[in-house]
């Protein structure tokens, strides 16, 4: 249930690139009061938790960025496709994640 009220913030705040909830930490300068984390090397078009809640995968103009859920910490920045990707989902057990971008492809 946790899991699904952020995926609501991120959604609503995508269009500023910024995903942020309550808390400090000293790598929040420059984010506004009460975020946590910066989200999106490019600008942020979809989310989408893993089921279990373990990663996030996050759909960006420059490709999809895979964050560990609990930290936000970036695992990996997964660049194939050539142009903004805009759909993020996870297989129901987890094991693979698709994208989908405005190149007119879907990437495995």
């Amino acid at each position: 249930m946790r899991n699904q009220t952020k995926v609501a913030v991120a959604v609503a705040v995508c269009v500023a690139g910024v995903l942020g909830w309550a808390g400090e930490t000293p790598a929040t300068m420059g984010l506004p009061e009460g975020a946590v984390a910066r989200l999106g090397l490019g600008w942020i078009t979809c989310v989408a938790y893993a089921p279990g809640g373990k990663w996030l995968a996050v759909g960006t103009s420059l490709g999809v960025e895979l964050r560990e859920a609990g930290s936000l910490e970036l695992v990996a920045l997964l660049t194939g496709h050539t142009e903004p990707v805009f759909s993020v989902a996870f297989s129901p057990d987890g094991a693979l994640l698709a994208s989908g971008s405005l190149d007119t492809t879907v990437k495995l």
